[in-house]
């Protein structure tokens, strides 16, 4: 792959969680109750509040975050018809204009679906197969 460019479109959720690590976050002190005191107690929810966002890695510059609605799965129809067409698809004639490029994606199973594999076979220059 001399010469050509690799875009990569991570995914990443992001939990708004107070985050306590009690193996790294040591606290001294003589009592659990002087402890308790100097460490508030860390709440967690049974579905706490969180974003999903896309966004395009690249040599060439990164894309814009792309924010995902709400309470979205990312089952390979969603990944097709709301990153992948509406995200990649452009690439060659925006991001990429006369640039060679591969598209890399993880192995999400969304990713790997067949549905998703013959997407990108049929509308991306090159791509990483699933497989590979």
């Amino acid at each position: 792959m001399k010469g050509t460019e690799i875009f990569s479109l991570p995914m990443k959720v992001f939990t708004i969680e107070e985050y306590y690590n009690k193996q790294n976050d040591k606290v001294y002190a003589h009592s659990s109750k002087e402890a308790a005191q100097v460490v508030g107690k860390v709440q967690r929810g049974h579905h706490p509040e969180s974003v999903m966002i896309w966004w395009g890695v690249s040599y060439q510059g990164v894309t814009k975050l792309h924010f995902c609605e709400k309470g979205v799965k990312t089952s390979a129809k969603v990944n097709q018809d709301t990153v992948l067409d509406r995200i990649v698809k452009p690439l060659s004639n925006t991001h990429f204009e006369n640039i060679q490029w591969t598209f890399w994606q993880d192995s999400a199973p969304g990713h790997k679906a067949r549905t998703t594999q013959a997407w990108l076979e049929i509308n991306v220059p090159d791509f990483i197969r699933a497989e590979d």
